[in-house]
């Protein structure tokens, strides 16, 4: 599918919505497993009534294997989320779907990868015990209902049907000039329509990054008693250092308001309370602060300043280099062209 050219002067919002991939890509995660657990049926309320036994029973649902298994599975998610957070934007009106920053992509990317392998290895774990943990809580039913011992067997599946029901894969969207997968189609409809919400998204939320990171370390350095703790100070360091990643359209406003916070704590090792050092970075991390509170503000009141942001993004001038990308799905493989990512 070919997009038109054309010579016609087009508004800032109109370049961003075409051109909108030359920052980024457009990534969904999806993570399935299996979660022990079935719905309860009538049948179940007549059999057992109104009993809860939070190791077989909850409202609502029974368990096939104790919850300490699943939860293992589950924190995938939490962390995931916890990764896009903190390293891409969130896309108002596209559930499930995040913008990774072209800088941040290779470090999302490895995280990907590795994660993916953590859980299969935990999913093959498990599957390999499966059996012997499901007689477990089979015998601890039976135990516990003598009255209606073999009520649970035949609800557990299959070892080979619980394999089809563990998967961690992503799908990249994202197109270059005149070329544009099929499949990428609705997603390319959908952000063209958003873009400028995504950066008027992505333009308050770095700032409101900045701001937790800097509250959290000038609270650190506040509250601290003898000595500063180091740990907190090289976890703003961290975060610094990501922030810089997720500069999505290289606000030069942004790397000024990061160059300014993470300069105030460059010479820090370890200090006594009362050391007038400790003031002086207190005063300019307070400082910092204040003045993204007042640019966050600023974006959600004044729509001029929002309006300098996107001429300047307009303006810049990214190479376009490209290369073939192949993104597999379960019986899927789609090749697209994409933005080159370094």
């Amino acid at each position: 599918m070919e997009i038109e050219q054309t010579e016609i002067q087009q508004e800032p919002s109109v370049n961003l919505s075409t051109d909108i991939f030359k920052y980024g890509t457009l990534i969904n995660v999806g993570i399935g497993f299996w979660e022990g657990k079935v719905l309860q049926t009538q049948k179940d309320q007549e059999v057992l009534g109104n009993t809860i036994d939070y190791e077989i029973f909850a409202p609502g649902y029974k368990w096939l294997v104790p919850s300490k298994y699943t939860r293992i599975f589950s924190s995938y998610r939490s962390r995931l989320n916890s990764y896009f957070e903190k390293m891409s934007y969130r896309v108002p009106g596209m559930r499930g779907a995040r913008f990774v920053p072209r800088k941040a992509y290779p470090w999302l990317k490895n995280i990907l990868e590795q994660e993916k392998v953590s859980f299969f290895r935990d999913a093959e774990e498990f599957l390999e015990k499966y059996e012997e943990i499901a007689k477990q809580q089979i015998d601890k039913f039976n135990e516990r209902f003598p009255e209606h011992i073999g009520y649970l067997d035949s609800m557990y599946p299959s070892v080979s049907t619980l394999r089809g029901k563990f998967h961690y894969s992503w799908t990249l969207y994202s197109w270059a000039h005149a070329e544009i997968s099929e499949v990428a189609q609705d997603a390319k409809d959908h952000l063209s329509e958003r873009a400028e919400q995504l950066v008027h998204q992505s333009t308050i939320q770095i700032r409101e990054h900045i701001l937790s990171a800097t509250s959290l370390v000038l609270e650190a350095i506040k509250t601290g008693k003898n000595t500063v703790n180091i740990r907190s100070i090289n976890a703003f360091k961290e975060r610094i250092e990501q922030l810089k990643q997720i500069n999505l359209f290289n606000d030069p406003e942004i790397d000024k308001i990061i160059k300014n916070a993470s300069t105030s704590l460059n010479c820090i090792s370890s200090w006594k309370k009362e050391d007038v050092d400790k003031t002086d970075i207190e005063l300019n991390l307070t400082r910092v602060i204040e003045s993204v509170k007042k640019d966050v503000k600023d974006f959600h009141e004044n729509s001029d300043k929002f309006a300098i942001v996107k001429r300047r993004i307009s303006n810049i001038a990214l190479d376009e280099v490209h290369q073939e990308v192949v993104v597999t799905q379960p019986n899927v493989t789609i090749k697209r062209r994409m933005i080159k990512i370094e």
